[in-house]
């Protein structure tokens, strides 16, 4: 039986969020959320996921941020 696709979502507004993660479950994927650019990079590194969705805009570590850590 083949696994669902992982798809970690990251947003800083609960609302994007939630309509996101609503749609991608519908469709069959596994969805992990976080809120912040760095509970992402905690939750990637316990559970590696197959594709990101980050809004690059929020406060701290922005997406941008984000991205060149979980690169490496």
């Amino acid at each position: 039986m083949t696994q669902p696709v992982h798809v970690l979502l990251v947003d800083d507004q609960p609302k994007g969020l939630e309509s996101l993660d609503y749609r991608l479950k519908h469709a069959g994927y596994r969805t992990t959320l976080a809120q912040t650019g760095e509970l992402a990079l905690q939750v990637a590194r316990a559970d590696p996921p197959d594709a990101v969705v980050m809004d690059v805009s929020m406060p701290e570590l922005n997406g941008y941020q984000a991205c060149r850590e979980l690169k490496k």
